[in-house]
């Protein structure tokens, strides 16, 4: 730890001013990485006494006020580089729920590890588009496994991508946000798509144009096949429910599918402040560092 997010620590502990605790906390936020949890750092402080204070008067809050100034974070930084970081946003879903210690280089180790075989395999197999579809279903979906979680489809691990890689289970934008990551690892070209009802993936090279069910194992359908889904819930088979979705597309996505969760099960403090972090996404345009 640092000696200025100690010390910054250690005046927060000390204020009594809520105007100078809402200035230290913008500045402890400044300081400590995105992504990772402010909690790591109280709990690395010598003091007991110091510790206890700060884990009790400022925990959970400031675990939630740091994932909302994070998001602003990641919009600033995607008005300089394009589209959305969706590996750092998945992460900040997921971050609510998980260890303090947990930390965004934690998720990157796992997805090189996993990215490896497959790159191996694509370089040595060469061949088609076809060839290389196949071959990326094959591996995230036979070899490793992923899959829908069909016995307990609400649970909200399902939308937290570090549940997703310890259980194998998820739900469709989890999983393709997995996959897409893995992907753009390996220099294939798989995207997402926000199809109302079902989340899909699309592998789109030189010819081919292709969609993927992440949910039941990968499962290969063709344009007509989407649209056919699109029509049996009663929804107009419209191709541009096709398109590829950009990350924050995606992310929202991710959001919605919680806040609906929490607020079917009555749980309304988690979903306040999910509601929180959708809205910063939402206005975009309006973020702040």
């Amino acid at each position: 730890m640092s000696r200025e997010i100690e010390s910054l620590l250690l005046s927060l502990y000390d204020s009594s001013d809520e105007k100078e605790s809402a200035y230290l906390t913008k500045e402890l936020f400044r300081t400590i990485p995105i992504g990772y949890h402010p909690l790591r750092y109280v709990e690395a402080l010598s003091t007991p006494a110091v510790r206890w204070k700060l884990r009790t008067g400022l925990f959970p809050a400031l675990g939630d006020l740091k994932i909302r100034h994070d998001l602003k974070e990641l919009l600033n930084r995607s008005r300089e580089d394009g589209d959305m970081d969706l590996e750092m946003g998945a992460f900040l879903i997921a971050r609510g729920v998980e260890e303090p210690e947990v930390v965004p280089e934690d998720l990157t180790v796992q997805l090189d590890a996993l990215a490896k075989p497959l790159a191996r395999a694509i370089k040595y197999a060469g061949g088609d588009p076809e060839s290389r579809l196949n071959l990326f279903r094959f591996y995230m979906f036979d070899k490793l496994g992923f899959q829908g979680n069909t016995a307990d489809y609400y649970d909200p691990r399902n939308s937290f991508i570090t549940s997703l890689l310890r259980t194998g289970k998820g739900i469709p934008v989890t999983i393709s946000v997995l996959c897409i990551l893995i992907a753009r690892r390996v220099g294939l070209p798989v995207s997402g798509v926000n199809m109302p009802g079902h989340f899909l993936l699309t592998f789109q090279e030189g010819d081919l144009v292709a969609y993927m069910d992440p949910f039941n194992s990968g499962a290969i359908l063709s344009h007509e096949e989407c649209l056919q889904f699109l029509t049996r819930q009663n929804l107009p088979s419209d191709p541009a429910y096709l398109r590829i979705a950009d990350s924050m597309t995606i992310l929202k996505r991710m959001y919605r599918n919680l806040i609906h969760i929490h607020s079917s099960r009555g749980n309304r403090e988690e979903e306040r402040q999910l509601r929180r972090h959708l809205f910063i996404l939402e206005n975009a345009g309006a973020a702040s560092p």
